[in-house]
């Protein structure tokens, strides 16, 4: 794996940490976000439970590049809905650009991982 991937996965993975952090303490301004989504709260801590997983995943993957990969597209996967839903709600930029950032992020790991296992 290159240097690239390498901090891709890892500042990836503090990012998916950091917001996990603030699902689970249902932050205010991830439970504003939630509501003006229109998704129910209950979703929150599952958010949560997914990007740390993505998180392990991808740290666990520096040992094993198929889990890496794997959680690459996972993560990917759940910025593509995160987007999507602020997409729908036709909701503003600024509002969008978090879930848009992380959507960049993730592909972009996505894309270094997968360089290195073709």
């Amino acid at each position: 794996m290159g240097i690239a991937a390498t901090i891709l996965t890892i500042t990836l993975s503090v990012m998916c940490v950091g917001s996990a952090v603030a699902d689970f303490m249902m932050a205010t301004s991830v439970v504003a976000a939630v509501d003006h989504l229109g998704l129910p709260r209950q979703i929150i801590p599952l958010c949560g439970i997914c990007k740390v997983c993505g998180a392990l995943g991808l740290l666990i993957g520096f040992g094993n590049e198929p889990l890496r990969v794997f959680a690459a597209v996972a993560l990917t996967t759940y910025f593509v809905c995160a987007v999507g839903a602020h997409v729908r709600r036709k909701d503003t930029l600024p509002n969008t650009a978090p879930a848009a950032m992380f959507l960049l992020v993730a592909a972009i790991t996505l894309a270094r991982s997968e360089e290195h296992t073709v």
